[in-house]
């Protein structure tokens, strides 16, 4: 039961979402020019997705990172990943210099849907083979329904990534059966005042999963929304340390 009210909560919320998405991504916030979209097939589907390369980046230098960013619910575009990007993964990420691509779902409702979950896959597999990616500093993130499926992913694909990053999700209860097989360090960011997910809820599932002994930091915010989506920036920018920290002691 509590499954089903997440997500008709997750649905009733889409309208509000949206008409504050697209009042943040108006024409009084500049394109980045340095991200772009781009496509790539996996079978008969052709999938979209919004991809930046660090400014500097350079195919015969030093291996980057890669950081795939899971959109926030709502009817996805064709600008949907591209705008996600522009509007909290590079001002919050990016210091980590890293190329960032963050995939348009292809089934609405759950990122864990198989097609969804295949489309993630294999994007980043794509990615690690056409460019210079430092395969041990790998990151799954995500923001509100985006946050829900890089807890899924740091889950149950752990030997895919290096850490995960999730911003104002609650994941299934589920969640922590799926930690006991994985290792991947999780910095979640969630808002006292978030209207969807209670942040009690979240708290109890990170205590659950700290007794297991998994590396999992929750970052408490104030006076948030939940459809403050590009105001979470700055909170995002505190996972960068966090990161780096990890990343050494590989």
């Amino acid at each position: 039961m509590f499954d089903n009210l997440k997500w008709i909560l997750i649905l009733l919320g889409t309208a509000l979402f949206t008409a504050c998405f697209q009042s943040a991504t108006g024409t009084d916030m500049p394109s980045d020019e340095t991200v772009k979209n781009q496509w790539m097939k996996i079978g008969d589907r052709s999938v979209i997705y919004g991809l930046r390369l660090p400014p500097d980046y350079d195919p015969s230098g030093e291996a980057v990172p890669l950081i795939i960013a899971l959109h926030y619910g709502g009817t996805p575009t064709t600008d949907y990943g591209k705008d996600f990007l522009e509007l909290l993964i590079v001002p919050g990420l990016g210091q980590v210099k890293g190329i960032m691509a963050a995939p348009v779902i292809s089934k609405t409702g759950s990122w864990q849907y198989p097609e969804n979950v295949e489309m993630v896959l294999a994007l980043t597999d794509s990615l690690i083979q056409k460019y210079h990616v430092d395969t041990s500093r790998v990151v799954i993130t995500g923001y509100s329904l985006g946050a829900i499926g890089a807890w899924y992913f740091a889950a149950f694909y752990g030997k895919r990534f290096s850490a995960a990053i999730a911003v104002s999700g609650l994941p299934d209860q589920n969640i922590v059966n799926g930690f006991k097989q994985s290792n991947v360090p999780l910095y979640a960011i969630h808002s006292a005042d978030d209207e969807l997910f209670p942040l009690n809820d979240l708290e109890r599932i990170i205590q659950e999963l700290k007794k297991l002994d998994k590396d999992v930091t929750l970052k408490k915010v104030e006076g948030l929304s939940h459809y403050d989506t590009a105001d979470f920036s700055g909170p995002l920018q505190t996972a960068v340390p966090w990161l780096q920290t990890r990343w050494r002691g590989q």
